[in-house]
């Protein structure tokens, strides 16, 4: 990555500390801002080939379903998934769900 093309204001570094985020426009290059979006694109194309990257849609719909052959398929050597799921089930915890998004058809839900 490219050099910045401004420095980042104390407004934005503010802004940062109180609210966690800041969009820093006109911060980064096109070409390197390209770049991110490629390796972001390549990055969830092979998101079920990565053992550093879970499908969190799939979990969740496993979850939901108590499909638990799908949630051991997403376990790695690092974390069990199946197992993870199994505990928060037996815990009665309620699964936390954004029915806006969910319902908008942004995201699909169908199987």
């Amino acid at each position: 990555m490219g050099k910045l093309l401004r420095p980042v204001s104390e407004q934005e570094i503010q802004t940062f500390a109180s609210d966690g985020v800041v969009c820093l426009r006109g911060i980064v290059a096109e070409p390197d801002v390209d770049n991110l979006r490629q390796a972001i694109d390549d990055a969830i194309a092979t998101i079920d080939q990565s053992y550093g990257g879970y499908d969190l849609t799939a979990i969740a719909q496993a979850v939901e379903d108590d499909d638990f052959t799908a949630l051991k398929a997403h376990s790695d050597r690092q974390y069990e998934v199946e197992a993870l799921a199994t505990v928060i089930k037996q815990s009665g915890a309620t699964l936390l769900r954004d029915e806006s998004i969910r319902n908008s058809g942004v995201v699909s839900t169908d199987r």
